[in-house]
């Protein structure tokens, strides 16, 4: 995965603004099919009227990816400039995110009016909250089809101030002291979820709240296990190769994901023991997951063509599903079992088209776009 592999050389370095320019890092395609695989459970929690559980480990793994990806390319940025240009970072950051969520609102506002929708959904709350990020704060009765976006307010929270941290803090601590301030500041966040959860009746005022499930500081432990992920394994490796594979890893991938697929269909989002503690054994979980795919980065099945496809379009996938499938309320038959294969088909099928043109006419040129700010 990373540069030069077969050396045995570990060139040790008491800071990172001493250590030599790392290598650039290969693409990971088992990273896309892992993301194929998690959009695909959030469609079949979110379609599955309660049959399923809430899905709770599939978002942890999107963000852990994303925290380990984002700390890496900060780190090779300020490693190869000895600087962090903040304006690039926040203008790909928003060429990445903006332009499909746009379409996203625009998607879930003309489908509003058509959908089925509880007492008290508010489409201007809904709209603004998503836009500018902050529908994590709003009760999530309030947010209607675009409640989903939650998640996206919580990364972006993140990613707003995790480059200040970076440049001003972690890669200006030497290896030990960083390590421990990342596991430090991991313990206040997992030591505050539980305190959340415990007097959550507390924390709501009208239409906004802090509970354990959206909060952003409860929810910014797996991104921060990401990053502590590229620092443990890269830190001296990163000129060395990628972490050495198992032999056993191929036994502890299917075990890993049968425990993963089980979890994210049965835990609900309001399990006590999950919120008021549990959410650390999942947490490891992903954790777990993501090690081994990173020991192998271009896995037959995790890198299967058809998982890699859905990864790539998991954005869209992620954004456009919510409004489709509440609209496709309108054509439920209940207690038909048929009507119900039938609905779900057509809801998966018309949210991943909608995804794949999405990628095609708008995520991939502006993607490419996007390289004039490296």
């Amino acid at each position: 995965m990373i540069s030069d592999p077969n050396t045995d050389t570990v060139t040790r370095f008491d800071s990172i603004v001493s250590a030599p320019a790392p290598a650039k890092i290969k693409y990971i395609a088992s990273f896309d099919g892992l993301r194929g695989i998690a959009v695909t459970l959030l469609m079949l929690v979110h379609g599955s009227y309660g049959y399923f559980g809430g899905g709770v480990p599939r978002v942890d793994l999107f963000y852990m990816m994303s925290g380990f990806l984002i700390t890496y390319l900060l780190y090779y940025e300020f490693q190869t400039t000895g600087d962090i240009a903040f304006g690039k970072f926040y203008t790909r950051r928003a060429l990445r995110i903006i332009p499909a969520l746009i379409v996203c609102v625009i998607l879930s506002n003309i489908l509003w009016p058509l959908s089925e929708l509880r007492p008290g959904n508010d489409q201007l709350m809904a709209t603004v909250s998503s836009l500018f990020f902050f529908s994590n704060l709003v009760f999530e009765d309030v947010l209607g089809n675009m409640n989903h976006l939650w998640s996206l307010s919580v990364e972006e929270h993140f990613y707003f101030i995790w480059p200040a941290v970076t440049f001003f803090i972690l890669f200006k601590l030497p290896d030990r002291k960083r390590i421990t301030f990342l596991c430090v500041l991991l313990a206040c966040i997992e030591f505050f979820r539980v305190i959340n959860y415990a007097y959550k009746d507390e924390w709501r005022w009208g239409i906004f709240w802090i509970d354990p499930y959206g909060f952003t500081f409860c929810r910014i432990d797996c991104i921060l296990i990401g990053a502590l992920l590229f620092f443990v394994l890269y830190r001296d490796k990163f000129n060395n190769g990628a972490p050495a594979k198992s032999p056993y890893d191929n036994l502890l991938l299917i075990g890993l994901g049968l425990i993963f697929m089980i979890s994210a269909m049965t835990i609900k989002l309001v399990d006590a023991r999950w919120l008021s503690g549990g959410f650390v054994l999942s947490n490891m979980l992903c954790a777990f997951t993501v090690l081994l795919t990173l020991r192998n980065p271009n896995h037959p099945i995790l890198a299967h063509k058809v998982l890699v496809w859905l990864g790539k379009r998991s954005y869209g996938i992620y954004l456009y599903h919510m409004s489709i499938f509440i609209y496709m309320e309108r054509f439920r038959v209940h207690h038909s079992f048929t009507n119900f294969v039938i609905v779900t088909f057509f809801r998966f099928a018309i949210a991943i088209a909608f995804a794949a043109l999405s990628y095609e006419f708008i995520e991939r040129p502006i993607l490419e776009y996007k390289k004039k700010f490296k």
